[in-house]
């Protein structure tokens, strides 16, 4: 491979990095907090509010698995994002977009079910239930850990 090629390479490498750091496009900002998982900046919002108070917060791997039927009659299955203390099932949407909300409606809808079967809360948290000094501080930790990764890789 050319120089060129290398060097064009990278630009685009940085430029596909940068994008993701912002939090362009609907899973652009994932990676990993104290042992947890996430895949926005609001995930990880939520998970350095939940350490700030007190709270433990883990992110179901296995169980539960929470059914839910489409529109078109197809069961799906799918994990919510954290457990808070507990006893609170919390799903965490930042946005929705207008062809996802019957999906989400639906999600919700079989989580309250099976959280009443089940003898637990249901929490659906957006954007405007966490303080902005959260999702910054989420922003400002999830680029310098992408930006320590990038300059790993780079070496």
């Amino acid at each position: 491979m050319s120089r060129k090629s290398k060097n064009k390479l990278k630009t685009k490498r940085k430029k596909r990095l940068k994008k993701s750091v912002r939090g362009y496009g609907r899973r652009s900002c994932r990676g990993e907090y104290a042992g947890l998982k996430y895949e926005s900046a609001l995930e990880l919002a939520t998970i350095l509010h939940c350490h700030k108070v007190g709270l433990s917060i883990t992110r179901p791997e296995i169980e539960p698995t929470i059914q839910y039927i489409s529109k078109s009659g197809t069961i799906h299955r799918y994990y919510p994002d954290f457990i808070i203390g507990g006893c609170v099932v919390a799903e965490v949407k930042g946005f929705l977009p207008s062809k996802e909300k019957d999906r989400v409606f639906r999600k919700r809808l079989a989580l309250q079910m099976w959280c009443a079967k089940n003898n637990m809360w249901e929490l659906f948290i957006t954007k405007d239930m966490i303080s902005p000094v959260y999702f910054e501080a989420a922003k400002k930790i999830h680029n310098k850990m992408v930006g320590a990764r990038f300059k790993k890789n780079k070496k």
